[in-house]
């Protein structure tokens, strides 16, 4: 990270039995790319994979080429997978409420 970025907001995509399961695998995904975890902000979807290519372009489509396509999420449901959206970097560490 940036030296002049106090944190950063990333959305994190786990396939897992269940939405805590998803969530221990993403903080841990993190911290092994040397990041550290502060706090989960807001709710946890659970996301519908054949369904993935509608969620990206409704939601970042101008980053659609950053995510994996459709049929690799979907491959990935018989195993656990963590990936990580854009990182929205910050400067202010009181930013978040």
């Amino acid at each position: 990270m940036p030296a002049h970025l106090a944190g950063a907001f990333v959305p994190a995509f786990a396939t897992a039995m269940d939405h805590e399961s998803a969530a221990r695998a993403a903080v841990y995904a993190l911290g092994r790319q040397g990041f550290l975890f502060q706090d989960i902000q807001g709710p946890i979807h659970q996301l519908d994979a054949t369904r993935w290519n509608e969620y990206v372009q409704s939601t970042w489509p101008e980053l659609a080429a950053h995510f994996p396509p459709q049929s690799e999420v979907v491959q990935m449901l018989g195993t656990e997978s963590v990936f990580f959206g854009p990182f929205a970097g910050y400067e202010s560490a009181g930013v978040a409420q």
